[in-house]
């Protein structure tokens, strides 16, 4: 026959027992919510980012209006004033992340470029002549370069 202490101190290990398990099952569900919290606050921020790139992205395509406004306007008047202007105005653009798609002489390449043109007798598959530029934003192609590409003689 078991003693009344020994019944006491069996009790109390199992509660102990119980205590334990419940505090290990309530330690992982605290785990899992931080976890949780953890990847909402993650992509919260991603969704901001994108939005904020997003935004961004809008906002050079109505700018480089202005640049290609500014480059035909070149075409035609050739001062100091405007080149200033146009070397300020690429340099913001250069400190945004934009660039200029790289075509002339390129090869053609469908990825960033749109074929306007074919020019018959120039080296094939070589753009000859850019129309419009085009730009990446941050990498990502923000408009295609619009260009003329070479041909063989005949081809169409």
């Amino acid at each position: 026959m078991k003693k009344k202490g020994q019944n006491d101190v069996e009790a109390l290990k199992k509660e102990l027992e119980e205590l334990q398990k419940e505090a290990a099952n309530k330690h992982s569900l605290y785990l899992r919510a931080l976890a949780d919290y953890q990847n909402l606050e993650k992509r919260v921020l991603e969704e901001k980012e994108r939005e904020a790139n997003r935004s961004t992205r809008e906002i050079i395509s109505e700018v480089l209006v202005l640049k290609e406004d500014i480059d035909k306007a070149e075409d035609f008047e050739k001062s100091h004033d405007l080149k200033v202007i146009k070397n300020k105005f690429e340099g913001v653009l250069a400190k945004l992340g934009v660039e200029e798609v790289q075509a002339e002489g390129q090869e053609f390449d469908p990825e960033v470029m749109e074929c306007l043109t074919l020019e018959p007798g120039a080296e094939p598959n070589k753009v000859t002549r850019v129309i419009e530029k085009g730009y990446r934003f941050r990498g990502k192609l923000l408009k295609p370069a619009r260009v003329a590409v070479g041909t063989e003689q005949g081809d169409k």
